[in-house]
């Protein structure tokens, strides 16, 4: 159970790590594929839901990283308290 807890965290940080790279590159126009194709199936949804603001400020990276947190610290807890 404790691996459980380790990888969820991890997989957390990973994700955020490559959400604050995909935004830093998008202000270079530097591309990479990888990091490219791993975000954009989880920023999409939130891109239909709140189109860019006045076509250039997106701000869904911004919500992603909120319901990626909100989900990892609820499945954090839940398992935190399993393992006691």
């Amino acid at each position: 159970m404790v691996f459980v807890f380790y990888f969820v965290d991890i997989g957390r940080q990973i994700l955020i790590f490559l959400i604050f790279v995909r935004v830093l590159s998008s202000w270079f126009n530097w591309k990479n594929g990888f990091i490219y194709d791993t975000t954009e199936w989880m920023l999409q949804p939130f891109r239909r839901l709140i189109p860019p603001v006045g076509g250039v400020l997106d701000i869904s990276p911004i919500l992603l990283l909120l319901v990626i947190e909100f989900t990892a610290d609820l499945l954090l807890s839940i398992l935190g308290s399993l393992v006691g």
